[in-house]
C-alpha cells in the first residue's frame, strides 16, 4: 500500500511539473513590442518598432497585426514595412587608410593586403567605395567608384603620414564625408590605432559618427596592438567590429554584415502615416501588436508636432444681431459659428478664449450661457468683466459636431439700459482676440449689434407694385396685370405706436383710375401701427389705353398724429396700346367712334359715324361674359344705361368698333 501511495504521489507531481512547465512556456511565449524611435518628417511620421516572440526576433508583415493611434485618435491609413533579415543591400562604403610612420613594413604590407581583400569582397556591380588617406588633413585618394583597378591603385598610393593623429584624422574625415554628401553604410578604418598629437577626442568622433545616420564603423589595426579601448567603444556603439591583425576571411564577413539589412540597423519594422495640424502639441503615439505569439502587447512613445499657424483652417465666427431690444429688457446675443471643416473624424474645435467689446452706457453685462444643442455643451464657461470688455473662457474642447450651419456656440446676455435724450439706436457688439488653445483652427471674427428702438414712433415705408413689366394684351384688349396693385408698406421701429395713419396717392395721368386704398394687417381704421409690426396700404390701378408710351410718377404720402410724415414716389412705364399693329385711339378716330364719359358711373354715350348704318352693341366683362346688349344702335349718339352693371373693366363691341370702358360708383 505504501509503495502504491508513493507511486501515485510521484505521478501527480510529475503531471503537475509538466503542466507548470507547459504554462510557463506559454507565458514566456508572449509577444514583446518596443517602439524604438519616432522620426518626425512632417507630415510623414515614421514609427520604428521591434518585436520578439519567446525572445526571438519576428518581423510581422501584415498591417492587420497592428493598431496605432495618436492622441486617442485611431490611425486607419498607415503603411507597414518590415525587413527580410537575409536580404543583401547595395553597399556604399568608405575606406580610411591611416599609415602610421611607426608601423613596420610587414604591418603596412598586411594592412594594404587586407584593404585589397575587402575591395575584392565587394559586389562591384551594385556596391561602391571611396578611399580617404587619414592624417591631420584627410584627403580623398579615390572618389566614389565601382572600378576595382582604380580602388587598388588608390590603396597602393597612400603614403605614411608625418605623425599619428588618429582622432583628428577621423574627425576631419567624417567632416569631409558630410561636405561630400557621402552617407555610407559602413566606414572601414585600416591603421595602427595609435594617436600622439590629436586635439579631438574619441567622444568628438562618436558624435560625428552618429551624425552619419546608420553608419557602422569597422576598425582593423595592424602592427603593435594599441593600448586603449576607444576604437573598440566607437565600433561597438555603431554595431561594427574592432579587430587586430584580422585574418583574410574577416573582410568578407565585414562586407556581408554591413550589406545585410538587419545588421545595418534597418532591423526595425517601420510604420508610416500622415499627421495633421501643425500646432506644436505633444502627440502620444500608441502602437499595439495584435494576436501574435498567443497574445498582445502595447508600447507608447511621443513626439512634438511643429507649428505653422498659416496652415490652420479659418472658421467664421461672430455675434448675431438682436432687433427691437426694448429698454429695461434682457436680450440674448448669439455667438454664431458660420462654417465647420471636417478634415477627419474627431477634428473638433478646441478650448478657446475671446473678448466682447460693447457700449456699457447702453448695455450692461448679465452673463453667458451655453444653449442646448451647442457643440460646447457641458463645457465650463468663465467670464471676466472690465469696463465694456468681457473676456470669455470656454475651458474645454467641443463635445459634438454641429447639426446645422450656422450654429450657436453660446448666448451673451445684456440688459438694455434706460438713457435720456438718447440718439443712438444701433449699438455694436464687437468680438476680438479669439484664440483656440488646441487644434488647427483660427478664427475670422465678425461683429454683431443690438438695435434699440427710439422712445417714440419711428415709422419707415417701402413702395411696391405687383407688375415689374406692364404690357398690352391684344387678345383681351387691356393691359396686364389688371388691375395693377400699388402698395405702401409701413413698419414701426419705434417703441411707441404710430397713431391714425392717413395715406394719399397722387399722380398726373388721366388714363389711370385708382380705387380707394385698403389697409391690410391692421385692426383699426385709420390704422394704428404698433411697435415691431408692418401695415400695408394698397390701391388697385386701372390703366386705360393710350397712344404713346409714358413714364408715370406715382407718389404716396402718409400722415400720423404723433410721427413724422412719410413721403415716397415710384416711376412706372406704361407702353402704348395696340390692336394688330394699329393704335386703338387712331383706329377709333378714323372711324369717328367714341365712348364717353370713360370712366363712367353707369350712363355711357356711344357716338358712331354719320351714316345710315345701324350697329349691334354688346358689352363683355374682363372674363368675356356678356353683361349688356343692344340689337341696333343708330348713327350719331346713343346712350347706354349700365347702372345695373357692377363696377369694373368692360369691353364694348359695336359692329367693327371696339373700346374699353371702366365703370365706377
Amino acid at each position: 500500500m505504501r509503495t502504491s501511495s508513493l507511486s501515485s504521489t510521484f505521478v501527480v507531481f510529475t503531471l503537475l511539473w509538466l503542466c507548470i512547465g507547459s504554462q510557463s512556456g506559454n507565458l514566456h511565449a508572449q509577444p514583446k513590442l518596443r517602439v524604438m524611435r519616432i522620426i518626425n518628417n512632417w507630415p510623414t511620421i515614421e514609427v520604428y518598432i521591434r518585436s520578439t516572440c519567446n525572445g526571438e526576433r519576428i518581423f510581422p508583415s501584415n498591417s492587420k497585426q497592428f493598431r496605432i493611434s495618436e492622441n486617442g485618435r485611431d490611425i486607419r491609413d498607415f503603411e507597414l514595412w518590415c525587413p527580410e533579415p537575409t536580404t543583401r543591400d547595395p553597399l556604399t562604403c568608405v575606406i580610411l587608410l591611416d599609415v602610421d610612420p611607426r608601423m613596420d613594413a610587414n604591418a603596412q604590407r598586411l594592412m594594404k593586403q587586407r584593404a585589397r581583400e575587402l575591395i575584392s569582397s565587394l559586389d562591384l556591380k551594385r556596391d561602391n567605395a571611396t578611399i580617404l588617406a587619414v592624417s591631420a588633413t584627410p584627403s580623398v585618394v579615390q572618389s566614389k567608384t565601382s572600378d576595382t583597378t582604380l580602388l587598388f591603385a588608390a590603396v597602393e598610393s597612400v603614403q605614411p603620414a608625418a605623425t599619428a593623429r588618429l582622432w583628428d584624422g577621423l574627425f576631419q574625415a567624417m567632416d569631409l564625408l558630410h561636405a561630400e554628401r557621402l552617407y555610407p553604410a559602413a566606414v572601414y578604418y585600416f591603421g595602427s590605432g595609435r594617436d600622439s598629437a590629436s586635439q579631438k577626442t574619441p567622444g568628438d568622433c562618436l558624435q560625428h559618427l552618429w551624425a552619419l545616420w546608420r553608419t557602422m564603423l569597422y576598425s582593423f589595426t595592424f602592427g603593435t596592438p594599441h593600448a586603449h579601448d576607444s576604437l573598440r567603444i566607437l565600433t561597438e556603439r555603431s554595431s561594427g567590429r574592432d579587430l587586430h591583425n584580422p585574418a583574410a576571411g574577416w573582410m568578407q564577413t565585414a562586407v556581408t554584415e554591413a550589406a545585410t539589412i538587419v545588421s545595418r540597423w534597418i532591423e526595425d519594422c517601420l510604420i508610416t502615416y500622415q499627421a495633421t495640424c501643425m500646432d506644436r502639441t505633444e502627440r502620444i503615439v500608441r502602437v499595439t501588436l495584435l494576436d501574435t505569439c498567443n497574445g498582445t502587447d502595447t508600447e507608447v512613445k511621443s513626439y512634438r508636432a511643429p507649428v505653422d499657424t498659416s496652415t490652420f483652417t479659418p472658421l467664421r465666427v461672430g455675434p448675431g444681431t438682436v432687433f427691437h431690444a426694448l429698454e429695461g429688457s434682457v436680450v440674448e446675443v448669439p455667438v454664431l459659428l458660420h462654417d465647420y471643416p471636417s478634415a477627419y473624424p474627431g477634428n473638433l474645435v478646441g478650448a478657446c478664449t475671446f473678448s466682447i467689446l460693447f457700449n456699457d452706457t447702453l448695455l450692461s453685462w448679465r452673463g453667458a450661457d451655453i444653449p442646448e444643442g451647442s457643440i460646447y455643451s457641458g463645457v465650463p464657461v468663465r467670464t471676466t468683466l472690465d469696463e465694456g470688455r468681457v473676456i470669455i473662457y470656454l475651458d474645454g474642447p467641443a463635445t459634438a459636431w454641429p447639426q446645422t450651419m450656422p450654429t450657436t456656440l453660446l448666448l451673451l446676455r445684456f440688459r438694455v439700459r434706460t438713457a435720456q435724450d438718447r440718439s443712438v439706436v444701433r449699438t455694436p457688439v464687437h468680438l476680438v482676440d479669439w484664440k483656440f488653445h488646441e487644434g488647427c483652427h483660427s478664427a475670422w471674427t465678425r461683429d454683431g449689434a443690438v438695435l434699440i428702438p427710439q422712445r417714440r414712433p419711428a415709422p419707415v415705408h417701402t413702395l411696391a407694385i405687383n407688375g415689374q413689366s406692364i404690357r398690352w394684351d391684344e387678345a383681351l384688349a387691356r393691359y396686364t396685370p389688371s388691375p395693377l396693385q400699388f402698395s405702401c408698406l409701413v413698419a414701426n421701429n419705434g417703441a411707441e405706436t404710430a397713431r391714425h395713419a392717413m395715406v394719399t396717392l397722387s399722380f398726373t395721368d388721366s388714363l389711370i383710375t385708382p380705387t380707394a386704398p385698403r389697409f391690410l394687417h391692421t385692426a383699426t381704421s385709420p390704422p394704428n401701427i404698433e411697435f415691431n409690426t408692418v401695415s400695408e396700404a394698397r390701391w388697385d390701378l386701372f390703366l386705360h389705353p393710350r397712344t404713346t408710351g409714358d413714364t408715370v410718377l406715382l407718389s404716396a404720402e402718409m400722415i400720423f398724429d404723433n410721427a413724422d410724415t412719410l413721403r415716397g414716389s415710384l416711376k412706372l412705364w406704361i407702353p402704348p396700346a395696340r390692336v394688330t399693329g394699329i393704335d386703338v385711339a387712331e383706329k377709333a378716330a378714323a372711324r369717328l367712334f367714341s365712348v364717353y364719359p370713360n370712366p363712367s358711373d353707369g350712363f355711357v354715350t356711344l357716338r358712331f359715324p354719320d351714316t345710315d348704318a345701324t350697329y349691334p352693341v354688346s358689352v363683355h366683362d374682363a372674363l368675356g361674359r356678356l353683361v349688356y346688349t343692344v340689337t341696333s344702335a343708330q348713327h350719331g349718339s346713343n346712350t347706354l344705361d349700365l347702372s345695373a352693371v357692377p363696377p369694373g373693366l368692360y369691353i364694348i363691341n359695336a359692329g367693327g368698333f371696339r373700346q374699353t370702358l371702366l365703370l365706377t360708383r
